[in-house]
C-alpha cells in the first residue's frame, strides 16, 4: 500500500473539528449530511436515472450470454419431422423393366438428432467462464454507477445550495446599498455631500444589481443538471440547501487502505475483466488439442404415413468423430498471441484503475484538510471586513472619514462573502469526491436490478 494511506489512523487530523478514522467506510454517505431532501433526491435518481437503468440492461444482456454459453456445455436435442416426394433417375437406379426403384414415392419420417461436444481439454468450460466473469464485470460497471449517481446528485444538490445563497448574499448587498443610496440622496440634498459620492454609490449598486443575474442562471442550470440525473424532464424547482447549513462530518470513516482495492466497483470490474482474459488464454491454448464430438440419430421413415411409427420403419445412427488440428497456417498461434496481448491489456488496466484510486482518495484526503483550512480563514476575513464596514460607516455618517471607505469596505465584503460561500461548497465536495473515492454508494448484499 501507498505509505501515505497506509499511515493514516484515527489520530490524522482533517482540519478543525473534523478527523478521519479507519473505521468502515459509510455505504449511505449521503445521510451523514443530515438532510432528508437529499436522501430523498439520492432515493428518488437510484429508480429513474436512465444511465443506472441503462447499465442494469447491460448486466442482464451479459448473463444472458453466459447462460448461454453455459448451454455450449450440454448435448443438443432436436425434433424433425418431414415428408418428401421423390422420383430417382431410371438410367442410374433402373434397367430394362425394372421400375421397382424409380418410381415416383413419398418418404415421411420423424427423428430426433443430437450432438455433443465432450469439453475434454476445457474449450467450452473457459469459454462459459470467460462470459460469466464479464457478466460480473458487468454488474460492477451497475455499482460504479450507483457511486457515481450518488455523488452527482449531491453536488448538483450543493451547487443549488451555493446559487440560492448567493443570490441570497447578493439580494443583501442590494438592499444594503439601496439603503445606502437613499442616505448619500439626503445628504445630497442638505449639502452635505457632493453628487460624486452619489453616483459612486448608484455604480456600487448597479454592480450588485449586475451579478444577480449569472447567479439566477447558475440556479437554473443546477436545477437542470439535478433534474437529469432524477430521470425526469427540467421545469420542476429544486430549492438546494446553502453549505453553510451543512456541517462537515467530524469524523469520516476511510478504512483500511487495502480494502480499497475489494471495495471500488471499478476496481472490481477491471479484475474481472483480467480473470475473463485470463480464461479466454485457456480457452486458446485448448484449441490446439483435439475435439471430441458424438452425433446421434434416432426416428422413423416410411413411404406410407399409417405405417410410420411401427418397428420396421424404425431408424438409429450413432457417430462418434474426433477432430485434430495439424494445420491452419499459423492462425491458432496468431488467435493465442492476441488473446496474450489482451490479458497483458486488461491486468495493465487493472494497476491503473488501482493506482488511480489511490490517488483520489490522496487528493481527497488532501482536499478535505486544505480546503478546510481556507473556508476557516475565509470565515474570519468575512468576520473582520463586517466590522471594518461598520466602523467605516459610523465614520462617514460622522463626516470623519470620506465615502471611498465605506465604497471600499463593501465591496471587500462582498468578495470575502463570496469567496468564502465558495469555499463552504468546495469543503463539502471534498468529502463527497472522498467518500465516492472509497466506493461509498452501494452494498454488497443489495439486489441489482429490485428497484429498476
Amino acid at each position: 500500500m501507498p505509505p501515505a494511506l497506509a499511515s493514516i489512523t484515527g489520530e490524522t487530523p482533517a482540519g478543525p473539528g473534523t478527523r478521519f478514522t479507519d473505521a468502515e467506510p459509510w455505504a449511505e454517505w449521503w445521510r451523514t449530511f443530515d438532510d432528508p431532501e437529499l436522501v430523498k433526491l439520492v432515493g428518488a435518481a437510484m429508480r429513474g436515472n436512465q444511465d443506472l437503468r441503462a447499465a442494469a440492461a447491460r448486466v442482464r444482456a451479459a448473463r444472458a450470454l453466459a447462460r448461454g454459453a453455459d448451454a455450449a456445455l450440454l448435448p443438443t436435442l432436436d425434433a424433425r419431422g418431414g415428408y418428401t416426394r421423390e422420383k430417382r433417375s431410371n438410367a442410374y437406379f433402373g434397367g430394362p423393366g425394372n421400375t421397382e426403384f424409380t418410381d415416383p414415392y413419398s418418404l415421411w419420417s420423424t427423428t430426433l438428432d443430437t450432438s455433443w461436444e465432450i469439453d475434454l481439454f476445457g474449450r467450452l468450460t473457459q469459454q462459459e467462464e470467460a462470459y460469466a466473469q464479464e457478466a460480473e464485470a458487468q454488474q460492477e460497471d451497475l455499482h460504479g454507477t450507483r457511486v457515481a449517481l450518488a455523488a452527482d446528485v449531491a453536488q448538483a444538490w450543493f451547487d443549488l445550495g451555493t446559487a440560492a445563497a448567493r443570490q441570497r448574499i447578493l439580494l443583501e448587498t442590494v438592499t444594503s446599498r439601496t439603503r445606502t443610496l437613499e442616505l448619500i440622496r439626503a445628504r445630497v440634498d442638505a449639502g452635505l455631500a457632493g453628487e460624486l459620492e452619489l453616483h459612486q454609490a448608484q455604480g456600487q449598486l448597479d454592480i450588485a444589481r449586475s451579478q444577480l443575474p449569472e447567479a439566477q442562471l447558475d440556479h437554473e442550470l443546477a436545477g437542470h443538471r439535478l433534474a437529469l440525473l432524477l430521470g425526469r424532464p427540467p421545469g420542476e424547482v429544486y430549492a438546494g440547501r446553502e453549505p453553510a447549513l451543512v456541517a462537515v462530518p467530524p469524523e469520516i470513516p476511510i478504512g483500511i487502505p487495502a480494502a480499497l482495492l475489494q471495495r471500488r466497483p471499478d476496481l472490481r470490474a477491471a479484475e474481472r475483466r483480467l480473470a475473463a482474459q485470463n480464461a479466454r488464454l485457456r480457452a486458446a491454448i485448448a484449441e490446439f488439442y483435439p475435439s471430441i464430438t458424438i452425433l446421434g440419430r434416432y426416428g422413423y421413415e416410411s413411404r406410407e404415413l399409417d405405417r410410420l411409427v411401427t418397428s420396421p420403419t424404425e431408424v438409429w445412427s450413432i457417430a462418434p468423430a474426433i477432430s485434430l488440428p495439424i494445420f491452419r497456417g499459423g492462425l491458432l498461434r496468431a488467435q493465442e498471441m492476441e488473446v496474450t496481448a489482451r490479458k497483458d491489456e486488461a491486468a495493465a488496466r487493472y494497476l491503473h484503475v488501482a493506482l488511480g484510486a489511490f490517488r483520489e482518495v490522496a487528493d481527497a484526503l488532501a482536499g478535505i484538510r486544505r480546503k478546510g483550512e481556507a473556508r476557516d480563514r475565509l470565515a474570519e476575513v468575512v468576520a473582520a471586513e463586517r466590522r471594518a464596514l461598520d466602523i467605516a460607516s459610523v465614520q462617514y455618517e460622522q463626516g470623519l472619514t470620506p465615502y471611498l471607505n465605506v465604497l471600499e469596505a463593501e465591496r471587500a465584503l462582498l468578495v470575502s462573502r463570496l469567496a468564502l460561500l465558495d469555499a463552504q461548497r468546495a469543503a463539502l465536495l471534498e468529502v463527497v469526491r472522498l467518500c465516492k473515492a472509497l466506493g461509498g454508494g452501494w452494498q454488497a448484499e443489495a439486489a441489482v436490478e429490485s428497484d429498476l
